[in-house]
Parts: C-alpha cells; structure tokens; sequence
C-alpha cells in the first residue's frame, strides 16, 4: 500500500496561486491526488500482464484505490492510496521467504499436474485437484505406500510420501509397479520468492512525472 500526499509539492505550487485559485485547491488538490492514484493502479494492472503468467483478470482486479477528499485538505492530510487488497502480493514486490499461515507446509503442484488442466479459467486450482481433496482420497481409500494383496500397486491412485532427502510429495503411479510415479505435488515448508513486481517504483514514477500536468488541467477545468 502506498499513500499519495504530495504535502510539500502542493504547499510550493500553492504560493504561487491567485486568491481565486487558491479557492479551488482542496477541490483540485483532491482530484489531482485520485487520478494519480487511478493512473498509478492502471499502470500497476498493466505491469502485472508482463510479470505474471495471468490465465486471467482475476489477479488484476485486487488493485485497488481510496480516492482523496477535498476536506481533509485543511488537516494537511489530503491523501490518496493505492494498494493490493490480497495481502499475499506482497511478497512479489519485496521478495522474500513465503511461509504456510494455516498450515505446516506450503503445496506447490508439480509442471506436469498443472499441465493435467487443474486450474479454474480464473487461475485457482479446482477442489477437487486441490491437495486436500486427494489426501481425502487417500485416507477415504487407505492407500498407503504397501503392495495390495493381489501383488502390486495401485495404479492412478493418489498416495503421500517422502523422497530419501525427506521432500514430502503427492503422487500417482502409472503402472502397477512402484516406478514410473507422476508426481502432483511437493509440499515445503518455506518458498523463496524473488521480487518481480515493482509496485511501489510504478506508483513513485506515475506521480513525479505526471503531478505537474494532472493539476494544471484540473486546475484550468476548475475555472471554467
């Protein structure tokens, strides 16, 4: 989230106003500071389109804006804000260390099962492909990793375990032998997240360059 307030731009453009346009400044001020704002999400939405693998707007639509109000120009704390309502974007733009919140380890799904069509049009992984719905399937049919009584495995049937190294993982054989295995998900208790979207630097470049202009044309549509 960022505040847009440009307190020290607006004091010094101030100064140099005629009384009838100093009446105008909350109002212009204002205007300015939500276009701003509304520039700076667009630019945002955009620059996810280049950084994202988006199957869809569903991602885009949680930038969002608080537009500013003319009244709190009297406080010196006119400000608009522009922020992502789903917290977890925040990482993308600070990187770092993406931890389970609810749960002890983070699932991440193998290339191959993403391949399998388990995503939704929006982006979410469907419930039934989702981790919880094959560990239901898991417990409901009591597969564990042992051979059936028949001899052999059980085959397209979703099962749990551990590599050697300890990589807890998900997945489903092929034949009824124990190997080949489609893997469908590996679970981790921590994901390195590398910062790729630069909110912040687009909202910064979208103010200093586009302020001047913003607030003459809305200052010239206030006097009309």
């Amino acid at each position: 989230m960022l505040e847009i307030s440009l307190k020290a731009e607006v004091e010094a453009v101030e100064k140099k106003l005629s009384r009838l346009e100093n009446r105008q400044l909350p109002f212009v001020t204002a205007v300015t500071l939500t276009r701003l704002a509304e520039e700076s999400r667009d630019a945002n939405k955009d620059e996810m389109s280049r950084v994202f693998n988006l199957r869809s707007d569903w991602m885009q639509k949680g930038v969002k804006i608080n537009s500013a109000n003319k009244k709190d120009f009297k406080t010196g704390k006119i400000h608009s804000r522009v922020f992502d309502k789903d917290s977890y974007m925040t990482i993308h733009t600070e990187g770092g260390t993406r931890r389970p919140e609810k749960h002890k380890n983070i699932s991440i799904p193998s290339e191959e099962y993403e391949k399998t069509g388990i995503r939704t049009s929006r982006g979410p992984i469907k419930s039934g492909k989702k981790p919880k719905a094959l560990i239901q399937r898991i417990k409901a049919t009591k597969l564990k990793r042992r051979k059936k009584k028949r001899g052999g495995y059980a085959r397209n049937k979703p099962f749990a375990a551990k590599t050697k190294y300890g990589q807890l993982f998900i997945a489903v054989r092929q034949t009824n032998k124990p190997f080949p295995l489609n893997y469908l998900y590996f679970f981790h208790k921590g994901v390195t997240i590398r910062k790729v979207w630069p909110f912040s630097k687009t909202v910064r470049d979208i103010v200093t360059g586009r302020f001047p202009a913003i607030f003459k044309s809305e200052m010239k549509k206030a006097l009309r």
